[in-house]
């Protein structure tokens, strides 16, 4: 809620996207429980920067993502956790290909004194990288990546894990295609990783146990109005 967001126009190949919001993550659940918290303990008030630089050349492009974000009152959950993360992330085509290529390093830090420690303590530090490809030739396409986020180093365990897709999509016409993919998630002995497709089911069975690993077989149809 309360966000201001601004594009730049294209500069030769440079654009920039800015954002800020004054309340990016309620603490309690509602705005306005939040606002009435926020109120009450005047512990400080939540916001959140984004800045987005991109660079594009004729057949390259190449980016920077930048994320900083608290929330009001400052509880002392690790959902309420102050937010920080770099990405840089860009791509390459030649032919009917597309090679893309992802780094990203999330952390998150105590907000205020309570349970994980003292304000300011660090209570995840991971890094993540992943490779997209594309293949199109006529209305063929075959896509794949592999991505590896790395273990923790705010924790004493192996909590990462391995993920890979594949995937077939056939153009029925300009507008509309089907697809065929596979993905499969390998969780480290304490990894926890899962699909958002599978979470949004709702059942207990769809959430992740450490070290469980987690499979997709999906068949899509996208139609374009």
């Amino acid at each position: 809620p309360n966000s201001l967001m601004w594009s730049s126009p294209r500069w030769g190949g440079f654009a920039m996207d800015a954002g800020y919001s004054f309340n990016p993550t309620p603490a309690i659940g509602s705005l306005e429980a939040d606002l009435a918290a926020t109120a009450a303990t005047a512990t400080r008030k939540g916001r959140a920067w984004m800045l987005n630089p991109t660079y594009s050349g004729s057949n390259w492009h190449i980016a920077y993502s930048y994320w900083s974000g608290k929330t009001d009152a400052a509880p002392t959950g690790l959902a309420a956790a102050d937010q920080r993360s770099d990405q840089i992330y860009g791509y390459y085509t030649w032919g009917g290909f597309k090679l893309g290529a992802l780094w990203n390093k999330s952390r998150l830090n105590q907000a205020a004194t309570g349970a994980l420690g003292a304000a300011g303590t660090k209570i995840s530090d991971r890094s993540a990288w992943s490779i997209p490809f594309r293949y199109t030739t006529g209305s063929h396409s075959f896509l794949a990546h592999y991505t590896k986020a790395r273990d923790d180093k705010a924790t004493a365990v192996q909590d990462g894990a391995k993920m890979w897709t594949m995937m077939y999509a056939y153009s029925l016409s300009k507008r509309s295609k089907v697809s065929l993919a596979y993905s499969k998630i390998n969780n480290d002995a304490a990894g926890a990783y899962n699909l958002f497709t599978n979470v949004s089911l709702g059942s207990a069975a769809a959430v992740a146990a450490p070290g469980e690993d987690v499979r997709l077989l999906s068949l899509g149809m996208l139609h374009s109005f």
